[in-house]
């Protein structure tokens, strides 16, 4: 299967999520830019596979259950533990501003949870949301706990995109940034991806894997707390997350040893 399949089958999924109802082909067609040819032989092969039934026996067409099954035996096994999300709940409820979970991909910030904030006015991204690193404070958390040499090749990678007039034009500029970040223990993105929202992340160690856990909201919120007080939260909550873990792996050598 190609990437271009794969890319598809996914627009499909995220076009049924959209509509919010059962849809036809030319509807779907037209919702995700797939051909229609294309698009009738990826509902065919869907249908067969049992991800998509018509719910009337003919005519529209809607995701089934297996979609739900697959995604729950996924979720089930998720590296990040039901601990790690209360603890995340509880410093959105601290704070009442977003926590994200996010992780570095090349050049790029990938959220793998999000607790959105209660307030009317937030910062509202979803899992999945993929972000450029260089403007990212959990990018720029991530990068200062790595090793110099993934950080050097996650910044060859990154075009410096001018997201707005605050974001680092080059490399230099932004390993500035990262390393007065390492010095103090945590990155902050003022204005630098959107010139009105803001953030401040810490590293955080899950299952081996180092990710980034960050705060973020509008930011004048951001910068009244202040980003410091908000850091000071954000490292409790790290050594929380971490100390979850652990115990966690301890319950689970001693259920082995058992």
């Amino acid at each position: 299967m190609s990437v271009k399949t794969a890319e598809n089958t996914l627009d499909i999924f995220e076009a049924f999520a959209e509509l919010g109802r059962p849809a036809t082909l030319d509807e779907l067609s037209e919702a995700t830019g797939i051909p229609s040819p294309e698009c009738a032989e990826l509902l065919h092969c869907l249908e067969e596979r049992g991800y998509l039934v018509p719910p009337r026996g003919e005519g529209p067409v809607y995701p089934t259950g297996r979609l739900m099954q697959v995604a729950s035996e996924i979720t089930a096994n998720d590296p990040v533990t039901p601990g790690v999300l209360m603890q995340m709940d509880a410093l959105r409820d601290e704070l009442d501003e977003t926590v994200v979970l996010g992780t570095l991909r090349g050049a790029r910030v990938i959220y793998l949870h999000v607790s959105p904030s209660r307030q009317p006015v937030r910062y509202a991204p979803g899992a999945g949301t993929s972000r450029p690193a260089h403007a990212n404070s959990i990018g720029r958390a991530i990068l200062a706990a790595v090793s110099p040499e993934r950080r050097a090749a996650a910044m060859k990678r990154m075009r410096f995109q001018a997201l707005t007039p605050d974001t680092p034009a080059n490399a230099e500029a932004l390993e500035a940034i990262i390393i007065e970040g390492a010095d103090r223990g945590w990155a902050e993105n003022i204005g630098e991806s959107d010139s009105d929202l803001a953030a401040v992340a810490c590293p955080v160690v899950v299952n081996g894997m180092v990710l980034g856990l960050s705060v973020g909201g509008p930011r004048h919120r951001i910068v009244d707390a202040p980003p410091e007080r908000i850091a000071e939260s954000l490292a409790r909550a790290c050594a929380r997350i971490e100390e979850t873990i652990r115990q966690a792996a301890r319950e689970e050598a001693e259920q082995s040893a058992d």
